[in-house]
């Protein structure tokens, strides 16, 4: 009995201790619940201020359709240029599908160049992705000539054809299934497609071929999915590829503003633009006697007609003041707003602002966004998925690897590209004659690095310019032979004029040469230690008067020769003997290159040199 007790007791004790340990958690879960409602009743607090909805007040729908998406697309302009803009500003450039960049087509390009000129598929690729914007996804209908339905899947026909392409928004279409076995690549993809023929935006004529091949356009038209290229609207963060988020959603209530303000603003106009009038009935005149119809007539005259005055007898007529307010600053705010919602420059995003272009920062940033679209969506979800359908399909001969090129979407203008021109030459020039290609930066280093030119392009470039140089070098040498021949002949003729008694004076000159070309042999012989610049590089005069010094020579004067219009320079020899060298013997000399024993000096012989030695220079003495 004691033990029974005992056992009831403990029950009770349990038990309490449960209701107790259950009341306590229901507490914990009430404080919970109720810091929660105050948290939301708080924001509430502030979205709809005085228990207010203010999307109720300001005329905003609590929940969007397509259909609200496609009446704003067809009506309103701004929302129009919302869904438009990014399509037409990323296939604003060319584009282009290749397989090699061979100069001759591949099969494969023939064959996508001659479907892309009769189908237009870069226009319907841009309609496409217009389109998928309005709603949350659109779809693009293939045509093919394989004898099918549209609801059955393609079958694959030898020489099969796709004969055209039709373009579709969310809310001329529906998504009647889905791929439902999750070991499918598809799972989650939709299956089988709606198209509703009977939909005012499409063109007649071809809701009427839908008609009379047997479909019922009040109904729509199913179609598999084989048949469809689907695009869901991704220019925002989505949870799935099938339904993407409308471009127009996170703006539409200040689109539904613009249609206010401007709405509002028309109606503004159009009855506080003619100002109204008061009329008041004189005191001593009884009302009895006005004649109402008569003063009506009057002012119907006046107001209709071309009369400009009003006659009116006890009636004195005031005109009211107008209410007209400007709405351009409710307007722009409106259309600031969406711009930076949409993350494009407002003046892009207006096209102009008072005849002025946008800036060139918003054009590169712009242009940077437009280049990263195309490489991020336009290509891999538009033009490869219709190009590899079609391949699969085999309307296109399969291939291994295909490119994709697009324009670049920021050009430069003349003006731009000059002074960008005149910057880089005065860098380089900046750079030369600073000496800093032989002692810190190597030409080639200084083009990639500095200036940011891609290493491939200054290679050729490089090349270009070595072998520039040695065609310049190379005609060099044929101006020197041609003038040497040149001075031959001169000399042989002045031989035979020379006066009797000069003979000492031109046998000094002669020797003189003579003298002065041996040497130069012989200092071409030696070595310098002198640092030079690349060849290709310019090579100052002061770097070539270091190693001549080193050779034993020494740089003198330069001149100009007007007879063969080149820059001449005086070498004078440890003999004392002097020489005149042109600018591609100098580097020959100075860059180590042996000179042939054939290496003639080029000293030419001015005409009057007999004149001028007879008259006072000293005997042995070379002036050039």
């Amino acid at each position: 009995m004691v033990s029974k007790t005992k056992q009831r007791t403990e029950a009770k004790a349990e038990k309490a201790k449960a209701e107790r340990k259950k009341l306590a958690l229901t507490s914990r879960a009430d404080v919970v619940h109720n810091a929660l409602e105050s948290r939301t009743n708080f924001f509430k607090s502030i979205l709809e201020a005085d228990g207010k909805d203010i999307n109720a007040e300001c005329g905003y729908p609590d929940d969007i359709g397509v259909d609200d998406y496609s009446r704003m697309y067809d009506r309103e302009g701004i929302g129009a240029r919302v869904v438009q803009i990014l399509p037409q500003e990323s296939w604003a450039g060319e584009c282009m599908v290749y397989e090699s960049q061979e100069a001759t087509e591949t099969a494969f390009e023939t064959a996508f160049n001659v479907l892309a000129k009769r189908l237009n598929i870069y226009s319907e690729l841009e309609q496409l992705d217009e389109l998928s914007g309005i709603g949350r996804y659109g779809i693009m209908l293939h045509g093919f000539n394989d004898g099918g339905e549209l609801k059955d899947p393609v079958k694959i026909k030898k020489g099969m054809q796709l004969l055209y392409v039709r373009n579709f928004d969310e809310s001329q279409c529906e998504i009647e299934s889905v791929e439902s076995n999750k070991r499918s690549p598809r799972y989650g993809e939709p299956t089988m497609y709606r198209i509703n023929l009977a939909d005012a935006k499409l063109d007649p004529a071809f809701k009427e071929m839908i008609r009379k091949a047997g479909a019922k356009t009040d109904e729509g038209v199913k179609v598999h999915w084989t048949r469809v290229q689907h695009l869901a609207s991704a220019d925002h963060a989505q949870t799935h590829k099938v339904l993407g988020i409308p471009r127009m959603q996170q703006v539409f209530n200040r689109l539904v503003d613009l249609r206010k303000v401007l709405g509002g603003s028309a109606e503004m106009f159009w009855k506080g633009g003619f100002p109204g009038y008061a009329f008041s009935i004189d005191s001593d005149v009884d009302p009895a006697d006005i004649d109402e119809e008569a003063m009506r007539e009057e002012y119907e005259r006046y107001q209709l007609g071309l009369q400009r005055y009003l006659a009116m007898l006890g009636v004195t007529v005031t005109s009211l003041a107008t209410q007209i307010a400007d709405p351009s600053p409710q307007v722009r705010l409106a259309l600031e707003n969406i711009a930076i919602s949409k993350g494009v420059p407002i003046r892009i995003f207006m096209g102009s602002e008072r005849g002025e272009l946008a800036s060139s920062q918003d054009e590169v940033a712009w242009a940077k966004r437009m280049g990263r679209r195309q490489e991020k969506h336009l290509e891999p979800h538009i033009i490869r998925v219709f190009v590899d359908r079609m391949m699969e399909l085999e309307i296109l001969p399969a291939v291994e690897e295909y490119f994709v090129w697009w324009e670049s979407p920021f050009e430069p203008s003349k003006s731009e590209q000059a002074a960008t021109a005149a910057l880089v030459v005065k860098a380089m020039a900046d750079y030369v004659s600073a000496g800093i290609d032989t002692i810190l930066i190597a030409p080639k280093e200084f083009m990639v690095d500095i200036l940011g030119y891609d290493l491939e392009q200054v290679e050729i470039w490089m090349e270009a310019v070595e072998e520039h140089a040695a065609e310049m070098e190379a005609k060099a040498a044929e101006l020197a032979a041609e003038a040497d021949q040149l001075v031959d002949e001169e000399q042989d003729d002045e031989e035979e004029d020379t006066p009797v008694g000069n003979e000492d004076v031109e046998n000094a000159w002669t020797e003189e040469a003579r003298q002065a070309s041996i040497e130069v042999r012989r200092a071409s012989n030696k070595t310098h230690s002198v640092n030079l610049p690349e060849k290709m590089s310019r090579l100052t005069m002061d770097q070539a008067g270091q190693a001549l010094k080193e050779l034993g020579l020494k740089l003198g004067m330069g001149s100009f020769d007007l007879e063969t219009k080149t820059q001449m320079y005086e070498i004078v020899t440890k003999g004392g003997h002097k020489v005149a060298m042109d600018v591609g013997k100098i580097r020959s000399l100075v860059y180590e290159t042996r000179l042939d024993k054939s290496f003639k000096v080029r000293n030419e012989k001015p005409r009057k040199k007999v004149k001028e030695l007879s008259n006072g220079s000293k005997e042995g003495e070379v002036k050039v």
